[in-house]
């Protein structure tokens, strides 16, 4: 990937939509993957809208215009972030998901999380595999109301009738 075309072709776009970014922050994860954490402080809400939705767009968008502008190859693999946005989101989420396995392993009872995104699932699903082999997870349910439950290993999940507390329930809009 070419670092300098993608931060100038990032500046420009968000200069072109009225915006101001103070500074962008590469990250290399490795395996093809390119983080970009734009720095914009006042204009940060904007660009995030409604849980995260403008991100998402915008994100798309950056990849299509950075695969046809030859900036990154087709096996490469751009994260927007603002303002460490979707970093603290992902904390939130893992947070989340040892707060209901740890529920699981001490009832046995299976816990449902709140509808999530692709992204967050599968992180949710390689978290609690790694670190909680006694569990399992699946996800459940069609389009934006997908979830995942956690349940313990070889199916011996008690099946609860509120399943979990109103206020762990909602404790997490993503």
């Amino acid at each position: 990937m070419d670092i300098d075309k993608a931060k100038d072709l990032l500046q420009n776009l968000i200069q072109t939509a009225g915006l101001k970014v103070d500074s962008i922050d590469v990250e290399d994860r490795g395996e093809g993957e390119f983080s970009f954490n734009l720095r914009m402080k006042e204009d940060a809400p904007v660009l995030i809208g409604r849980r995260g939705d403008c991100l998402a767009s915008f994100q798309h968008l950056v990849k299509g215009i950075f695969r046809l502008q030859g900036i990154c190859a087709e096996g490469e693999n751009v994260r927007l972030d603002v303002d460490s946005y979707r970093s603290q989101q992902e904390q939130n989420v893992l947070a989340l998901a040892d707060k209901r396995s740890q529920f699981v392993v001490e009832t046995g009872k299976h816990s449902v999380l709140p509808p999530m995104s692709p992204f967050f699932r599968r992180l949710v699903h390689l978290h609690v595999s790694q670190k909680y082999p006694e569990l399992v997870t699946e996800s459940l349910g069609v389009g934006t109301d997908r979830a995942v439950k956690i349940m313990p290993a070889g199916g011996s999940a008690v099946a609860a009738s509120s399943d979990m507390p109103d206020e762990l329930y909602h404790e997490l809009e993503i």
